[in-house]
C-alpha cells in the first residue's frame, strides 16, 4: 500500500503544480517504479487522485481541523489528504492506511514525522463521523465546489443548483455511440449480453454500459463498432444534421470524436477537422482509421484563417468551443481546482472571437453549431444573445425534446452538462 500511497501523493502534487488530471496519471505510469505495478495496484491509485480532487474542500476542512496549530508542507499535506480520503471513502481496513502512511513518512519525508501522521490520522478515526458533519456545516465543505461556483450555480440554477452540484460529485457512465452503418443499437447489446455485459439504449445511437469496462474487453473496438462518447455530445451531428455533398467543418476538431460521427452520420460529405493542437490531431488520425472514416485533417489556428483557409465558404460548421468544462467536472474533478471565476469573462471574449471567425466561413443558408461542455450562462446563453444582437443575418433554429431549455443539458446519471445553440445564415 506504500507504494499505493506514493504514487498518489505524487500524482496529487503534480496536478496542485497546475498539470491536469489526466495529464499527471499518464506521466506517472511512464515512470520507472509504475512499470512494477499490477493492474488493481494502478486502478487503485486512479481511484484515490480522483477521490481525493472529487472531494478536496471536504477533506481540506478537516485536514485544517486536524491540524489546528501546524501548517504541513509537500509532500506530507498530500500524503494526509490521500489518507484521509482513504479512511472516509473507501473500504481500505483503516489500521493499514494508518499504518502505511506512518511508515511511508518516514522513510520518503522524515522520520520524525511519524508521530504526527499518526496522531492526526488515529484522531480522525476517534472523532470520524463527527468531523465528517462537521465539513459540511459549509457550502464548500457540502457540496465540495469552491464557493464561487457554488453561488453562480445558486444564481443560474435557483431550482436544482444543489442536484447539479451533486451530479458532479459522481461517477460518470460510460457510454458508447454505436456506428450505425456497422450494427444496430439493438444488435450491438446482444453482442454484450453474449459475454454477460449488460447495458441500456440511450439517445438515437448510444448504449450505457450497467459497469464501466476497459474498451479492449469489448466486442469490435479495433473494427470501428463503437466509439466512448457521452451522450450530451452524440447530439452534435444530429442537430447539424449534415447533406450528401456538403462542404462540411469541425472547426476544433481534436480529438475527433464529432469528427468521426459526423462521418458516420453522413458518408458523402467534404469534410474537413482542423484544430490548433499538433499532437492532438494525431490522435484525431488514429480516430479516423479505426472508425473506417475520412477527413481532410489540417492543423490551423481560427483566429488566423488565412494560414489554412482556402476560402471556400462551408456548409456546416461544428464549433465546440474550448471552455471551463464545468458540465464534465464528475469526469475531471481537477477542473474545480484549476478554473477560477476570473476565466469566465476570458473564456467569454475567446468564445466570442472564435464563433465571429467560424461565422465569417459560414455560406449563406449555412448553419452553424455552437457547442461546449459548460453549464456557465457566460460561456453559453450570453455569448449567443451578444452574438445575435450584433449579427442581423443570423437566426437561431430552435429544437423540441430533449434538447429543451434554450439549448443547456445539465449533467444527469445519463449525461453530461452540455450546450448547444444551432444558427442559420440568413442572407
Amino acid at each position: 500500500m506504500q507504494t499505493i500511497q506514493k504514487q498518489a501523493t505524487q500524482v496529487l502534487q503534480e496536478i496542485r503544480a497546475g498539470k491536469h488530471l489526466d495529464q499527471a496519471l499518464q506521466f506517472a505510469k511512464r515512470q520507472p517504479e509504475a512499470l512494477r505495478l499490477s493492474i488493481h495496484q494502478q486502478a487503485s491509485i486512479q481511484d484515490i487522485v480522483y477521490g481525493v480532487m472529487r472531494f478536496d474542500q471536504q477533506i481540506q476542512k478537516i485536514l485544517g481541523r486536524l491540524l489546528v496549530r501546524s501548517v504541513p508542507t509537500p509532500p506530507l499535506d498530500e500524503l494526509l489528504r490521500v489518507a484521509i480520503y482513504q479512511l472516509l471513502w473507501t473500504n481500505v481496513a483503516p489500521h493499514a492506511v494508518v499504518d502505511q502512511a506512518v511508515a511511508l513518512v518516514k522513510q520518503w519525508v522524515h522520520q520524525g514525522l511519524g508521530s504526527l501522521v499518526n496522531g492526526v490520522l488515529r484522531q480522525l478515526l476517534r472523532q470520524k463521523t463527527e468531523l465528517y458533519v462537521w465539513s459540511q456545516t459549509t457550502f464548500e465543505g457540502k457540496y465540495n465546489h469552491p464557493k464561487w461556483w457554488v453561488e453562480q450555480m445558486q444564481v443560474q440554477y435557483p431550482e436544482n443548483w444543489a442536484e447539479i452540484l451533486e451530479q458532479n460529485l459522481q461517477h460518470p457512465p460510460m457510454t458508447l455511440r454505436i456506428d450505425l452503418r456497422k450494427n444496430s443499437v439493438l444488435d450491438y447489446q446482444n453482442h454484450l449480453k453474449q459475454i454477460n455485459i449488460q447495458s441500456h439504449p440511450v439517445g438515437l445511437g448510444g448504449l450505457i454500459l450497467t459497469y464501466p469496462l476497459s474498451v479492449n474487453k469489448l466486442p469490435g473496438f479495433e473494427q470501428g463498432w463503437f466509439s466512448v462518447q457521452d451522450l450530451s455530445a452524440q447530439w452534435a451531428a444530429q442537430l447539424l444534421s449534415p447533406q450528401p455533398g456538403q462542404r462540411v467543418l469541425d472547426a476544433c476538431a481534436a480529438p475527433g470524436g464529432k469528427t468521426t460521427h459526423l462521418a458516420e452520420f453522413c458518408s458523402d460529405l467534404d469534410l474537413w477537422a482542423v484544430d490548433i493542437h499538433p499532437v492532438r490531431l494525431i490522435k484525431l488520425q488514429q480516430t479516423l482509421r479505426r472508425t473506417q472514416t475520412q477527413a481532410h485533417v489540417q492543423q490551423g489556428d481560427l483566429l488566423d484563417l488565412g494560414q489554412w483557409w482556402d476560402g471556400r465558404p462551408f456548409d456546416r460548421i461544428l464549433l465546440d468551443a474550448p471552455c471551463s468544462g464545468s458540465g464534465v467536472v464528475r469526469r475531471h474533478p481537477d477542473i474545480k481546482y484549476h478554473r477560477k471565476f476570473e476565466d469566465l469573462p476570458r473564456l467569454s471574449r475567446q468564445q466570442s472571437i472564435l464563433l465571429m471567425k467560424a461565422w465569417s466561413m459560414l455560406s449563406v443558408k449555412g448553419r452553424l453549431l455552437y457547442a461546449t461542455c459548460s453549464v456557465f450562462a457566460q460561456e453559453n446563453k450570453d455569448v449567443i444573445d451578444k452574438f445575435l444582437e450584433k449579427t442581423p443575418e443570423a437566426q437561431r433554429i430552435s429544437w423540441s425534446e430533449p434538447l429543451s431549455k434554450q439549448g443547456q443539458l445539465l449533467p444527469t446519471p445519463e449525461q453530461d452538462g452540455f450546450y448547444y445553440a444551432l444558427l442559420e445564415k440568413i442572407s
